[in-house]
């Protein structure tokens, strides 16, 4: 079995669409694409749920189309264990994953009410491996050291975290569950699709940013009172338009990133693309 942890950014913005919830939630989890999970990791993890699970339960009405009681409690309660489970769990919920969380949910409501529920829901769904990481879990018959395609909600997930640097939206959920990813066709229509998508824009920030260490740059010359957090901003959003510039170009040189003599003296959005100027 292969298993990807959760980069803070991807975490981060997971919990920005499925709820609603800001506040940068991940900020204490350091690492990156090659992070491990220790005891004080599981910890901030853990912490971090409850947070964010009490936040998400005191605004349903932000993320949820499904509140009681403009809609009857217990297919509200069906509702959102479908639609939470899907999006976190990034596959469809087996019978056995959907009585655990039934049973999770109703032990919040036992215990005070409805919102109480879907804190618990939560509190527990964002803990659990297959939110925390991308799986390629293996299948019967696979032989060892044999190349084996992911499966169509595998892939949908690997796509979505690389080019959105988020999950899979219920488009893309769709195209795998109709086996629209499985053929070249239908794989470039989604492709087209994700990239045509303002979430292509924080992928690329997060890809570049993390790449070319773009967070170092309070650390440069920061004694020089000329090298301001505006000035620092400033080139942090040139290199990220440099490096969405490559996607537009005839003739794409990645090494323009480096030995280029130009700038953008904007901010950085997504694929608008302004005109560079020569330094």
């Amino acid at each position: 079995m292969h298993a990807r942890l959760l980069t803070p950014s991807q975490y981060e913005h997971a919990i920005e669409d499925l709820l609603k919830v800001g506040d940068r939630p991940a900020k204490e989890f350091g690492g990156g694409v090659a992070a491990r999970l220790d005891e004080l990791a599981v910890e901030r993890r853990a912490n971090a749920a409850a947070a964010i699970a009490s936040k998400a339960a005191a605004t349903l009405s932000a993320w949820s189309s499904c509140v009681p009681p403009a809609v009857e409690a217990a297919a509200c309660e069906a509702q959102l264990i479908e639609k939470l489970g899907l999006a976190a769990f990034r596959h469809p919920l087996s019978p056995v994953e959907q009585a655990q969380l039934k049973k999770l949910f109703d032990a919040g409501v036992a215990d005070k009410d409805f919102a109480t529920g879907v804190e618990w829901l939560l509190t527990g769904l964002l803990q659990t491996p297959d939110f925390l990481y991308q799986f390629a879990k293996p299948r019967a018959g696979e032989v060892a050291g044999q190349v084996t395609p992911l499966e169509p909600y595998e892939l949908a997930s690997r796509l979505a975290f690389f080019v959105w640097d988020s999950p899979p939206d219920n488009a893309l959920f769709a195209a795998a569950a109709a086996g629209k990813l499985s053929d070249a066709a239908g794989l470039t229509s989604e492709m087209s699709r994700l990239l045509g998508d303002a979430r292509f824009g924080r992928g690329t920030a997060s890809f570049y940013g993390d790449w070319l260490g773009l967070k170092g740059f309070k650390e440069v010359a920061r004694d020089d009172a000329a090298l301001s957090s505006e000035l620092i901003g400033t080139l942090q959003d040139s290199l990220l338009m440099s490096a969405t510039a490559l996607y537009a170009s005839q003739a794409p040189n990645i090494q323009s990133l480096f030995s280029g003599q130009s700038y953008y003296p904007v901010s950085y959005t997504h694929l608008t693309l302004p005109t560079n100027r020569e330094v």
